[in-house]
């Protein structure tokens, strides 16, 4: 990656992290997963886990105060599975950042 992608990202990331508030939580629709993990390699904090417990194999978010709302997650689930719950700090936020 070049400097000026990396400076680039780091922008956005700021971005979206002013944009939402800090109670905004990720949430997994299990409903609609299908347990891919393809989310669970797209985030870069590592928020979410493949984790197995009383519910079975499914994705968790093991880790919501390391994500940085960069949406990648929500952008790699082609089935929607992936949320922010709460509201956001500015009134396009959902909008601007492409969630669902």
């Amino acid at each position: 990656m070049t400097a000026q992608y990396l400076l680039y990202e780091h922008i956005m990331m700021e971005f979206f992290r002013h944009l939402f508030k800090e109670d905004k939580m990720i949430r997994i629709d299990d409903d609609r997963c299908v347990r891919c993990g393809i989310c669970v390699k797209e985030c870069r904090n590592n928020v979410l886990a493949m984790v197995n417990d009383e519910k079975g194999l499914h994705v968790g978010v093991v880790h919501p105060e390391n994500c940085s709302h960069c949406t990648h997650c929500v952008d790699s689930c082609s089935f929607k599975a992936i949320s922010f719950s709460g509201e956001t700090s500015k009134g396009r936020g959902k909008e601007l950042a492409g969630i669902r």
